[in-house]
């Protein structure tokens, strides 16, 4: 399933789509993403909280 940069901010802001998001996650359903959704989830991060630490390491993680 390829997760958009909508979802994974979802998913990191806890919102109520971001909650569907962690039982997706949290699942054993292969995930994809891809670098552009990354860099999108890394500008957003820079623009609105300014570090992002948990969205960096996750980032980190590709």
């Amino acid at each position: 399933m390829m997760v958009d940069s909508f979802a994974w901010m979802g998913y990191f802001m806890g919102t109520e789509k971001g909650k569907k998001v962690k039982e997706i996650v949290e699942s054993d359903e292969i995930l994809y993403t891809s670098p552009v959704i990354l860099a999108e989830i890394f500008s957003k991060t820079q623009r609105t909280d300014g570090s992002g630490k948990e969205k960096v390491e996750f980032i980190n993680l590709f």
